[in-house]
């Protein structure tokens, strides 16, 4: 009789387990096929995404937002007060260059603006050479100012 009734439990839990095999099963592949669908498309976002980020990248332009001029006397004539009278002067013929997109400024251009260039301070001339241009989002400038005693006005 032990035997049994050991027998019928055994089959009930087998039966038990079974069933509920079947109805959870089901459940559980449901489950877990949405899982790997969420999967793939979270894959895809995010491929989507990476490709939207470097067309981004690709299309932000660097915008010059400051000029610094670096200025070096060629021959000693020129006195703190003249040096920020010629950089004011400078920054005057360049400030048109800040906000201006990096990639659509003509580089020879730049130079140029400053190359050779006469600038009058306290009625003196000073002729400004450029010895070399950084562009970047701060156009740095450096520049060389000789004193030209021969071209004074009286």
């Amino acid at each position: 009789m032990k035997q049994k009734l050991f027998a019928c439990f055994f089959l009930g839990v087998l039966l038990g387990l079974f069933l509920m095999q079947t109805m959870l099963g089901k459940e559980m592949n449901r489950l877990h096929y949405e899982k790997e669908r969420w999967r793939i498309e979270l894959y895809d976002t995010l491929e989507i995404l990476k490709n939207h980020e470097e067309r981004l990248k690709s299309q932000q332009f660097m915008v010059v937002n400051d000029v610094i001029t670096n200025l070096y006397s060629v021959n000693n004539h020129i006195d703190s007060f003249t040096e920020l009278e010629l950089k004011k002067q400078i920054r005057e013929i360049v400030k048109t260059l800040i906000g201006q997109e990096i990639d659509e400024i003509n580089p020879k251009l730049v130079f140029k603006l400053l190359d050779e260039r006469l600038i009058e301070v306290e009625e003196k001339n000073f002729l400004i050479k450029v010895r070399s241009v950084i562009m970047a989002e701060k156009v740095i400038f450096n520049l060389e100012a000789e004193y030209l005693p021969e071209l004074q006005t009286d």
